[in-house]
């Protein structure tokens, strides 16, 4: 075996255990733990109308876990993000909050080799958590801003999207639903009572 193969299997092998243990570290995260009172990396809320259910996730441990996995996380979680939008988007009947996550992933991923399209992909998907925001009565950060955060200064753009879109997620399930009026019952006619008898008149009258 060549000298070159022999250095490159301690380094797969050193990634391969980083990775085992960012996702068992995870999913520890992810379970409650009401003795040691951690906080938890996510947890989920049902997003309104639909079935999906959304992901309030510690901004925090995005931006740790895409630098451990070296993007690899990064990648999964603009998926997911940008899944739960499109739920969003279908309950309210618009499609201006995406409606093809796996678009947004080629985008980001096999799209860099031709520069342009991870640009247009993050910037709309910056448009498309401003307008969750408006949907949900939330005043947030100008799409253009974050978009030059995310690109010129990752971790604050990740830190300020996450933080965002938990806003959001939050909003939107703590929603009230209208609970339908229900009109009371017609008053049943009461019976007529029967009227009493006038006196007889005085005997001699």
């Amino acid at each position: 075996m060549s000298t070159g193969r022999r250095n490159e299997l301690p380094v797969i092998t050193i990634a391969s255990r980083l990775c085992v243990t960012t996702i068992d570290e995870t999913r520890l995260a992810s379970t409650p733990n009401p003795e040691r009172g951690i906080t938890r990396m996510a947890e989920e809320v049902q997003i309104s109308g639909t079935n999906g259910v959304g992901k309030v996730r510690n901004p925090l441990g995005v931006i740790g876990l895409t630098l451990i996995t070296l993007g690899i996380y990064g990648i999964f979680w603009y998926y997911y993000t940008q899944k739960e939008l499109a739920e969003m988007g279908r309950a309210h009947n618009t499609e201006e909050l995406g409606t093809s996550p796996g678009t947004s992933v080629l985008a980001v991923t096999l799209g860099a080799f031709i520069i342009v399209p991870p640009f247009v992909s993050i910037y709309n998907a910056c448009k498309r958590l401003n307008a969750a925001e408006r949907l949900t009565g939330q005043q947030g950060m100008e799409p253009g801003l974050l978009f030059l955060l995310w690109i010129f200064i990752s971790p604050i753009g990740l830190y300020l999207y996450q933080s965002t879109m938990n806003k959001v997620l939050e909003a939107q399930a703590g929603g009230v639903a209208a609970t339908p009026q229900v009109p009371p019952p017609a008053e049943q006619a009461q019976p007529a009572q029967p009227q009493a008898a006038p006196p007889p008149p005085p005997p001699g009258s």
